[in-house]
């Protein structure tokens, strides 16, 4: 097996181009100017349309409709307008008031056009944004998200459903509800981290079991497993051939209530987002370099196949000497051709293991991209930590942050399907979610846990304390 030297010089010509290899994050370096600041609400309404295989008729005022007013015009209407014209009432005043009672239930406003969540199936018509760029930016991370967060789990899309409702109001409401067309899209992006993945489906399902907590929770779910999902990569390309994209390194946070030092490791731990952020910043270089040995002859045969391989899979699939020693000779060749080709970089002869070679295309990649790309490539990753997941402290710049609704979410996730569970399983089960803090945050949490009655003591010692399930 060898690299495609003759594919891989089209590639190196110019800008840099991953070719027809498959993508694994949807951001661009172009991205940095987009703002998300923790309003995910129109990507999770994307996600949810996606995921059913639909589409909305009016992308940015979906629950508006079009009637007829006569043989040549229309006119919009909300749905509170809709419903209310359909009702059999005693009089106009019953129906205005109707019509009221509908549009608060919803907040729908045709200034605003802002959509309350009082039932999951709502989520489908969660509008996109007027802006194009801020909307091309919604659906391609929606894509990402349905291709990677939901990928092959029907069970995800069940939870917007219509369902059997006791409330009469909210039932009339969703009985009345359309503007959606079939729509079914492919997927695009390639799944690395299936403990991620499988991670958040499982917590996705949970939560969709308690109505309420779903729908306060949901987009903060969201948000942070898409962080979590991206953080992950980041922190195992970083690896290179070392990072296994089947372990979780969970990053240390710092609490909102709290306040922190220097030495804290939420501030200058490798798992800090001091580290992270430095790592962001080389993770353009690391898809380009993956993409670039991603593509390989075999048999003299191109791979039609044009997986992404990371650092890792393609050290498995080198099994053989032979295989091994043909795939240096080749890669020593292409390190050789990028330089010429480049001609801002100085080639520095040949190495002896694949492992040098792979981390000289790297040097060699990162000497001669643009400084300026990569950090707003990673300006953009870090763009979905934004509005939740990070805090300004001072003199000591951001860090992580945990917020108590988040501290709330998590520690439903982490008892779920249990009345109790110790305090070091407790912490064991944030950590498997990427979360972890040091002793002096974890007494903090304590602390508040014990506040809202979830703490339970074996002894009044405090010997052997529990966390109380909340859902």
């Amino acid at each position: 097996m060898k690299l495609n030297i003759e594919e891989l010089k089209k590639l190196a010509k110019g800008q840099h181009s991953t070719g027809n290899i498959h993508d694994i994050l949807p951001f661009r370096a172009n991205d940095k100017g987009i703002k998300v600041n923790g309003d995910f609400k129109n990507i999770l309404g994307e996600f949810s349309r996606l995921i059913k295989s639909s589409a909305l008729e009016n992308e940015t005022a979906p629950l508006l409709s079009k009637e007829d007013t006569g043989e040549y015009f229309t006119e919009e209407v909300t749905i509170g307008e809709k419903i209310s014209k359909q009702v059999t009432v005693d009089d106009e005043s019953s129906r205005d008031d109707l019509r009221r009672l509908i549009e608060i239930i919803l907040s729908d406003r045709k200034e605003n056009n802002i959509i309350r969540p009082i039932h999951p199936h709502v989520f489908l018509y969660y509008p996109l944004s007027d802006n194009k760029n801020q909307k091309d930016y919604e659906k391609k991370v929606a894509q990402f998200a349905k291709d990677i967060l939901g990928y092959n789990n029907d069970k995800l899309s069940k939870v917007f459903d219509k369902s059997e409702e006791d409330d009469l109001l909210i039932k009339l409401i969703l009985d009345h509800l359309e503007n959606l067309k079939n729509s079914s899209k492919g997927n695009k992006y390639q799944a690395l981290n299936s403990n991620v993945i499988t991670m958040f489906q499982q917590d996705f399902i949970f939560i969709s079991r308690h109505r309420e907590f779903f729908l306060d929770h949901v987009e903060l779910l969201f948000q942070y497993y898409l962080f979590f999902y991206v953080s992950q990569l980041a922190l195992n390309f970083h690896r290179f051939d070392k990072g296994d994209h089947n372990t979780i390194f969970p990053l240390y946070y710092g609490l909102d209530w709290e306040t922190l030092s220097k030495r804290r490791p939420s501030i200058s731990d490798s798992l800090s987002y001091k580290n992270l952020r430095d790592i962001y910043k080389s993770t353009f270089v690391h898809i380009h370099c993956q993409s670039q040995l991603s593509h390989l002859l075999k048999n003299e045969i191109d791979v039609k196949e044009k997986r992404f391989q990371t650092y890792k899979d393609l050290m498995e699939l080198l099994d053989e000497e032979e295989e091994r020693r043909e795939f240096l000779q080749s890669l020593n060749e292409w390190l050789q051709k990028y330089c010429e080709i480049r001609g801002d970089v100085t080639y520095e002869g040949p190495v002896e293991t694949i492992q040098q070679a792979i981390e000289k295309l790297f040097h060699y990649m990162r000497t001669s991209m643009s400084t300026s790309v990569c950090e707003n490539y990673g300006k953009s990753l870090e763009n979905i930590m934004h509005g939740q997941f990070l805090k300004f402290r001072g003199s000591l710049g951001y860090s992580l942050n945990i917020t108590q609704e988040f501290l709330i979410l998590v520690t439903a996730l982490a008892t779920q399907g249990k009345t109790k569970i110790t305090l070091k399983e407790y912490f064991k089960e944030l950590e498997n979610r990427g979360v972890q803090f040091d002793q002096y945050s974890k007494e903090k949490i304590i602390d508040l846990l014990d506040s809202i009655n979830i703490i339970e003591k074996k002894s009044d010692s405090g010997d052997a304390q529990y966390v109380k399930s909340i859902l």
